[in-house]
Order: C-alpha cells, then sequence, then structure tokens
C-alpha cells in the first residue's frame, strides 16, 4: 500500500507556500466513482483519503526556473467534471480533449495540459502525459514522490531528454 506521509504537514496547512492540500471524506470520494461509473485507481484513491488534493510547488529546484504551471492534483469533483463535461466543466480549453479511457487528474498548465491516468486497464496506476504522448511514471506513488523529493517540474527535465534524443 502507498505511504504518503511525508506530505500530511501540507493538508490544510494556511502557512505553507510550496505545497498545500486540501482533505476529502470517503463520501465524497465514492460519490464521484459513482458518477464515473468506475472506481479511481486504488494508488490515487489511498492518496485522496490520506492526503486529499492540492498543489505542488517549485521551490528548491533551481535548474527549473519556470514557476507558473498549476501543478494541481485534481479533486476527485473537477476530475470527473473535466473527463464528462469537457470544455463545459469551465476547467479547460476547447482544444483540449481526452481519449475514452482517459481520466484527467493533474493539471500542469493553465487548463490546456494534464496528466491522466486508465483507470480501467491494465495498469490503472500509471500516470500518462496527455494526447497519448506515452507514460510518464509506472505508478501513482512515484509521480508523487517524483514530484515532491526531485521537482515538482521534473518531468520538464524529462521532455527535453526525450527531445534531444
Amino acid at each position: 500500500m502507498p505511504n504518503f506521509d511525508y506530505l500530511k504537514k501540507y493538508i490544510d496547512n494556511v502557512e505553507e507556500r510550496r505545497n498545500r492540500f486540501h482533505p476529502l471524506s470517503l463520501q465524497e470520494i465514492e460519490t464521484v466513482e459513482k458518477r464515473l461509473g468506475y472506481k479511481f485507481p486504488s494508488q490515487l484513491c489511498t492518496f485522496y483519503k490520506e492526503i486529499g488534493y492540492g498543489t505542488f510547488q517549485n521551490n528548491s529546484d533551481l535548474s527549473v526556473t519556470d514557476n507558473t504551471f498549476a501543478n494541481r492534483l485534481l479533486d476527485p469533483e473537477s476530475a470527473a467534471d473535466i473527463k464528462l463535461l469537457g470544455y463545459d466543466s469551465g476547467q479547460i480549453l476547447p482544444s483540449v480533449k481526452f481519449a475514452e479511457d482517459e481520466l484527467p487528474i493533474f493539471e500542469v498548465d493553465g487548463g490546456e495540459m494534464f496528466f491522466v491516468m486508465k483507470p480501467q486497464s491494465d495498469n490503472p496506476n500509471a500516470v500518462y502525459r496527455d494526447m497519448g504522448q506515452g507514460v510518464l511514471e509506472d505508478s501513482f506513488e512515484k509521480f508523487i514522490w517524483r514530484l515532491y523529493y526531485e521537482s515538482p517540474l521534473y518531468y520538464m527535465k524529462d521532455w527535453g531528454k526525450e527531445a534531444a534524443d
């Protein structure tokens, strides 16, 4: 079972400027699962239960200077709204589309770029880049760990390496 205890100090901490998370009730999670018609991937569900949802901010990685990205782990209701309502959710740009099997879970940039999970796939805990750009991490737990311990923008470095290859 994933362990996200290292993030508990950021739950509802109004003085924290770097990372901030808001708790969720089990009822909130289950209501959205019913709306979607399937359960959230187990690692995402554990995170929602233990930590909630919120943002990761760039505060220590000086090699990545852009701090304008949202880096927002979506709350369950927003994820469902974006998935089910698309542009009508008011949270994404008209050009953003998701494949049938994709659930947006992490907003990278202003309603334009998201990371997704595929809850009904063989590896529901993997995190994917949007628009069919492939696997970012093979597990949600590793994704969160890298956001926190490496950099909230670690994925930008990976994209740079891929472009050079």
